[in-house]
């Protein structure tokens, strides 16, 4: 039986119910020899890495019901990203009876929410309230209009600037001049 899927630190619990072995019988519910016994094995390793007894419950008004509840820890020897398979065994009247349960651990999705919270802090909780937002894209949208009115420029006066020789240069000194006329220049062409 599939238990489902958990992640680190978790608590499962799982339960069995022993019953009467006796073929003549109808399989009542009934208390094994001895407590059953479990072993907890990771993937398809062949060595357990839990292992104990499990308790009865609610013994003054059942038989044979017994239960585990298993901490998912680390600390245990569980890992993100592995399949774990229980193996319940107890004996009643000599007879083995064995349960399987399986799961899985996975990783804590939810507890990355508080990382991402704090990078989403800073955003409009309510779209309709996105005015920084539309200002930011206001102020984007007039830098790409300032390019292409420079790149129109440019592409105007190309074909005007092209001597016979196909020599810009005095164009790009113009052009130059005008784009850095208020400051520092950060580069020169070579004449």
């Amino acid at each position: 039986m599939h238990l489902g899927q958990f992640v680190i630190d978790q608590v499962i619990v799982f339960a069995v119910n022993t019953h009467d072995p006796d073929p003549a019988g109808n399989g009542d519910a009934i208390d094994a020899d001895s407590a059953p016994t479990y072993r907890v094995y990771e993937q398809e390793t062949g060595t357990p890495i839990l292992t104990g007894s499990m308790a009865k419950l609610d013994d003054a008004n059942t038989l044979g019901f017994y239960s585990k509840a298993l901490t998912l820890s680390a600390a245990n020897g569980l890992e993100v990203d592995k399949c774990y398979t229980i193996r319940v065994l107890a004996v009643v009247g000599t007879v083995e009876q064995v349960k399987l349960f399986t799961f899985n651990i996975v990783a804590d999705v939810a507890g990355d929410i508080p990382a991402i919270k704090a990078k989403t802090d800073g955003l409009p909780s309510d779209p309709a309230d996105a005015s920084v937002v539309a200002g930011l894209i206001a102020a984007l949208e007039a830098k790409v209009d300032a390019i292409d009115t420079i790149v129109d420029s440019i592409t105007a006066r190309l074909p005007a600037a092209l001597g016979a020789d196909g020599n810009m240069k005095a164009t790009l000194m113009g052009v130059k001049e005008q784009a850095w006329s208020g400051g520092s220049k950060p580069y020169d062409v070579a004449t």
